[in-house]
């Protein structure tokens, strides 16, 4: 569980980050690349943290005779602030060095989680609020940010903020990545998800990422959270003292005020969908709407073309179609004359006693033209 909710943390996924950047994307950018680059990157770089955070460790182990590591390790941010800087603190060769070093990377980690959170609430806002300007909106955001977070400096603060990374930053984020998965690969579809990526990337996926997108990771997911409620019990600070009946409250609000958004967002889209009763307006509710869809004219009129012809259900078809004709709706028109051309020569071919080099000179001439 807890390595899981590391991997969670470290690249941001179901926060928002993630889909925040790629909005600034261009259409047909390769994601797919992207995102093995970035997963890669992330996984070296945990690597990599783990080998010095434990040699770290095992140094501390050795210099002050503990028996176990769990007279060394502790919970949260004391381990960064209180047993990290006592280890390097005890470094023999430059230990100045190494702290200036160490605070910084940390200070570097901090400020790129910082900027694309607060990024992803800007660009929320800004997507809102078309009319206030956008650097008013950065000022106002960093700057209700900052007043909120003045509350982890007070003498209680340390409290509050396990507080909130328990109820506002764990097992929520199970759920709501359960809820992204169950929505797009099982109500939007996945044919017709993966239709949009081969439309946009021209690759075609296969039964791994079906696999895991459709089946392993929301039944993953599932039986993680199940296993997490299983043994669930409330948060505790500072070696078993309990926090406080108000303070448990305001944690399962916090909760609430994540969860509430997505029944609140299925009973505005209701009110707001048509149908003559109540089955058809649910119905409706599940489909895509006007809005999704291409944001530029030239790669929504290819996109609606694909989707017509294609339907999900014709991948070999295009195949055959080169993706610059898919781009361009009147290539594809030409693409398409053509291809009717081919067909009706290969199918005169049965009626003519032509050779085979004959056949072939002639298809050559025809590809040519495509070409």
């Amino acid at each position: 569980y807890a390595a899981v909710t590391q991997c969670f943390f470290s690249l941001s996924v179901a926060y928002g980050p993630i889909v925040m950047f790629a909005s600034h994307n261009r259409f047909r950018q390769n994601i797919y690349r992207d995102a093995t680059i970035i997963s890669l990157m992330d996984t070296v770089n945990s690597l990599l943290s783990g080998f010095t955070v434990f040699s770290v460790l095992g140094y501390l182990k050795y210099i002050t005779g503990a028996e176990s590591f769990d007279e060394l390790t502790a919970d949260g941010t004391a381990l960064v602030f209180v047993v990290y800087p006592s280890a390097i603190a005890a470094f023999e060769t430059v230990p100045q060095l190494f702290s200036v070093l160490f605070f910084t990377v940390l200070m570097i980690l901090g400020f790129g989680s910082a900027s694309a959170l607060v990024s992803t609430v800007i660009n929320i806002l800004h997507d809102k609020f078309r009319a206030i300007p956008l650097h008013i909106l950065t000022t106002l955001t960093c700057v209700a940010g900052f007043l909120i977070g003045l509350v982890y400096v007070t003498p209680g603060g340390q409290w509050i903020l396990d507080l909130v990374d328990f109820f506002g930053g764990t097992f929520v984020i199970y759920i709501i990545a359960m809820m992204e998965t169950v929505a797009v690969f099982w109500i939007y579809g996945q044919r017709k998800y993966f239709r949009d990526l081969r439309f946009m990337l021209g690759v075609n996926f296969g039964f791994y990422w079906k696999f895991c997108f459709c089946a392993f990771i929301p039944i993953g997911l599932a039986a993680i959270f199940i296993y997490f409620m299983v043994f669930f019990e409330l948060p505790t600070y500072n070696d078993g003292m309990q926090y406080p009946t108000i303070g448990i409250v305001f944690g399962w609000l916090l909760l609430a005020s994540a969860l509430v958004m997505m029944p609140i967002s299925f009973i505005i889209s209701y009110r707001q969908t048509p149908g003559l009763d109540m089955a058809e307006r649910l119905r409706n509710v599940f489909k895509s709407n006007s809005k999704h869809r291409p944001r530029l004219d030239e790669d929504n009129q290819a996109w609606q073309m694909y989707c017509e012809q294609d339907g999900g259900r014709k991948q070999d078809q295009w195949k055959t179609y080169s993706k610059e004709a898919l781009q361009d709706p009147k290539k594809y028109q030409e693409f398409l004359d053509y291809h009717s051309s081919i067909a009706e020569t290969a199918s005169s071919w049965d009626t003519f006693h032509e050779e085979p080099k004959s056949k072939s000179t002639l298809f050559d001439k025809i590809k040519g033209k495509l070409c």
